[in-house]
């Protein structure tokens, strides 16, 4: 897995450096884990051989093969030494969440204290069972200085978790599609990096192929996310667009976080309200230039 991280991270700062196209569009590298619970449930489909304690030494490595493009990384701050790591990882500006993870409440606390501001697809990444209370979804979202992530495909989690939770983070809360390669592609089986052998069903829902209640990433993208709130009448079309994408660029300090205020970047799609009560891409322009559109019927 190490060598494997080392060259996804050099490919990727590669096509930046080579392509400004691409160097626009990638505003960092997310590094979800290997630092993550060893625990079954929260550890998620994530390989249990690669999972390990978090290693300043270690990351500072992937960090150099990735050009410094490492903006954020998800960790669980159940390792004895993750406070420090945090600490490290704030003082060199990478942003820290906490995810995949089985940590007491003092865990989460002081994980914070520390300078984590972030909850990776809070819900998911979870035991099946959780004791009524304490635990560290309702640790997570008592954090004052925890933003939450949520992942609002239809399948991470039920409309009225996503409810609950986006009342209790109110701005604090932005949507993340935990999107894979296999958008897009026929129901099926298919080996994947993550979760081994994973099956798509008919209906989208992509998970481990031998263990079907475990969830191996999704199939569905941001938009499908933001029409699902709106379908299912948790936010308004100005609140669900603004979940996945002002509020994730202030989390990440992007200039996009203006939106369309005058000295933004100039970074627009175009939408179309369907039927159905969703939405529908039409054309996406990047820097004011545009890059796709929709084939015309």
């Amino acid at each position: 897995m190490t060598w494997r991280l080392k060259s996804a991270v050099a490919r990727l700062a590669e096509a930046c450096r080579t392509s400004q196209r691409v160097d626009r569009a990638v505003a960092g590298i997310h590094l979800e884990g290997p630092f993550l619970s060893p625990e079954d449930g929260p550890r998620g489909a994530h390989p249990l051989a690669h999972i390990k304690a978090p290693d300043p030494a270690l990351f500072r490595h992937w960090q150099e093969c990735a050009g410094g493009r490492i903006a954020l990384i998800t960790l669980s701050p159940e390792w004895p030494q993750s406070a420090n790591f945090i600490r490290h990882c704030v003082a060199s500006g990478v942003k820290v969440s906490v995810g995949h993870t089985s940590a007491t409440a003092e865990n989460i606390s002081e994980a914070v204290a520390a300078g984590a501001t972030l909850s990776t697809h809070l819900g998911n990444g979870a035991h099946l069972q959780l004791p009524r209370h304490p635990n560290y979804i309702w640790q997570q979202l008592a954090e004052d200085h925890l933003a939450c992530a949520l992942i609002a495909d239809g399948d991470h989690l039920p409309a009225s978790v996503l409810k609950v939770f986006m009342r209790a983070k109110g701005e604090q809360a932005f949507l993340v599609s935990d999107v894979t390669r296999f958008a897009g592609m026929p129901a099926g089986e298919y080996d994947s990096p993550i979760g081994g052998r994973v099956a798509l069903s008919p209906m989208g829902r992509l998970s481990v192929a031998d263990r079907p209640e475990l969830l191996a990433g999704s199939a569905r993208g941001l938009l499908e996310g933001v029409s699902h709130l709106l379908r299912q009448q948790l936010a308004s079309l100005q609140q669900a667009l603004e979940m996945a994408s002002i509020r994730p660029a202030l989390q990440l300090n992007l200039p996009h976080k203006q939106g369309l205020e005058p000295g933004a970047p100039c970074d627009v799609i175009l939408l179309r309200e369907e039927e159905t009560g969703g939405l529908a891409l039409q054309s996406t322009w990047k820097a004011g230039e545009k890059v796709w559109e929709a084939c015309s019927k």
